[in-house]
């Protein structure tokens, strides 16, 4: 079971806990939609919050989502809307319901926690191996780090709770925490900015069933991968023994952390007349149209839930 007090959403795949732990982001939706999606998912109502907060003038909360609207300032018409979920308010919604908000508010998140539960390994496991060394993570080694110690950015927390192991650091995209406070080790990746859209786009705009825990995997992968040896290339080591046992077959995550998220058809549209044309005119005089509409057939083949809402939003079958 994952700690108590300190839940996610959860989904069961592995023998491990997969979940989703912090969720915010923004909206282009006025504020009278958002409170009206979020009230119909919740099943709460809106209660009107006495200050704004974040720079924005006003505050609601629907359970145990905050909607903060009205932005101030010069970049107020930019901000749109604001909605987050900490903590525990993402296991009372579950999953579900998250993905749910997530893709009727037309999200772009700005944070976003996914969870393992159930590690079989200590925080001090992972803690000594980050002090070593013995990792390939795009986390630059510190410029205080002697010949035998690698040291990177992160910190170490003990206490009659338990342990806690940051990776990272506060600053970044990404950060690692691995827990063990008041039950069995958490491994939780932080994303903000560019990296929570995307991770986002993946975890919560795909299928929630088929191979979900597994891509919640891939992203911590793609964060840090614990090696054994002495090979002078450390991306060239074996998995050092325990953290093969906790990724086990899952694959690194290979989605892009930067750049823009298409999540509507719009920005795809835009995206896609921009970056994509060109080369799409490029297939089509070497390979000619039967080879571009076989490429389309073939992209077809491939689409996940979020490609049919993107059709869908605009009449197509």
């Amino acid at each position: 079971m994952p700690p108590s007090g300190n839940t996610g959403a959860t989904l069961t795949s592995s023998g491990l806990t997969a979940g989703v732990h912090w969720l915010s982001g923004t909206t282009k939706l006025d504020v009278d939609q958002v409170l009206d999606v979020v009230a119909e998912v919740t099943g709460d109502s809106v209660e009107v919050m006495p200050r704004g907060a974040m720079g924005y003038a006003a505050r609601y909360r629907v359970g145990v989502v905050s909607v903060l609207a009205e932005g101030q300032g010069p970049e107020a018409e930019a901000m749109g809307c604001h909605v987050e979920v900490r903590g525990e308010g993402c296991e009372v919604l579950g999953l579900g319901k998250l993905a749910e908000l997530y893709r009727r508010l037309e999200l772009r998140a700005t944070r976003i926690d996914p969870v393992l539960d159930g590690a079989r390994f200590k925080p001090a496991t992972m803690w000594r191996a980050w002090r070593a060394g013995n990792v390939s993570s795009a986390v630059k080694v510190s410029a205080r780090a002697r010949e035998d110690r690698q040291w990177r950015s992160g910190d170490w927390q003990s206490n009659a709770e338990g342990d806690t192991c940051y990776l990272g650091s506060t600053q970044a995209h990404r950060r690692l925490r691995c827990y063990d406070r008041r039950g069995p080790t958490r491994v939780e990746l932080q994303a903000r900015h560019e990296a929570a859209a995307a991770i986002a786009a993946d975890l919560l705009g795909g299928d929630l069933e088929v191979g979900w825990a597994a891509r919640v995997l891939g992203h911590i992968r793609a964060f840090v991968e614990f090696r054994k040896g002495d090979d002078s290339n450390v991306s060239r080591r074996p998995l050092a023994a325990w953290w093969s046992r906790f990724v086990r077959d899952a694959e690194r995550s290979q989605v892009r952390l930067t750049g823009v998220v298409v999540d509507t058809f719009e920005r795809a549209a835009a995206w896609i007349e921009s970056q994509v044309a060109p080369i799409l005119a490029v297939y089509r005089r070497v390979l000619g149209r039967d080879g571009l509409e076989e490429l389309l057939r073939q992209g077809h083949s491939r689409w996940r839930p979020r490609h049919f809402r993107l059709a869908l939003a605009i009449g197509s079958g």
